[in-house]
């Protein structure tokens, strides 16, 4: 890779970023909004506005782009300019979900509180899974527990406050849900045996 690969990888990664930008913003401008979730003073790009099949338009369309870029410059190291491209694009979603949405600033964004608008506790109940491994990590075998058991999951509804460290702009995101226990959640017990895998035992 030479230092005009670079360079055109660059500037195709900015403009994909571009196009895909304006598709993300054609598509939260045209979608269905939920009242609940709807703020004006919202803070830049949330993913939670955005449906799976409209966030994988955004990256189908981001990859189109840059590999029309490719096709024209017949690029040998596409993987490095792949790489380079989603540091660029991420790093644009990244500044832009970043700045105070009144003077535009970035990296003035600063975490005020969290606000609990209500809670909710779901029990859930549910066997034990059990994992037989074999020496190389695979899974030999699987079993069920015999004794039920409750996991109670734990939800909140929160809003984050935020201010402006160069303006002193106050803002709130959108309301969401949130586990609080998620790491608390019941995992599969893994139990490595002496078995040797046979697929790979020769």
């Amino acid at each position: 890779m030479n230092w005009q690969n670079i360079m055109e990888g660059t500037l195709a990664s900015l403009l994909a970023t571009g196009v895909t930008s304006l598709v993300g913003f054609l598509i939260y401008k045209t979608g269905k909004k939920s009242t609940l979730l709807k703020d004006p003073n919202k803070t830049g790009f949330e993913f939670s506005n955005f449906t799976p099949f409209s966030f994988g338009v955004i990256v189908t369309s981001f990859f189109v782009v840059l590999s029309g870029f490719s096709f024209y410059f017949q690029w040998e190291n596409m993987p490095y300019l792949v790489t380079i491209a989603i540091l660029v694009w991420m790093g644009t979603i990244w500044i832009y979900n970043d700045q105070c949405p009144k003077c535009k600033k970035i990296f003035k964004k600063e975490h005020v509180r969290r606000e609990i608008i209500s809670e909710e506790r779901i029990p859930h109940t549910y066997y034990d899974k059990i994992l037989y491994l074999y020496t190389d990590g695979n899974v030999k075998d699987t079993q069920s527990g015999k004794k039920k058991k409750t996991w109670t999951e734990i939800v909140r509804v929160v809003k984050d406050h935020f201010s402006c460290r160069g303006c002193g702009h106050n803002w709130n995101s959108s309301i969401k849900r949130i586990t609080v226990n998620e790491s608390d959640r019941p995992k599969p017990i893994r139990i490595k045996t002496n078995y040797k895998n046979p697929a790979y035992d020769f």
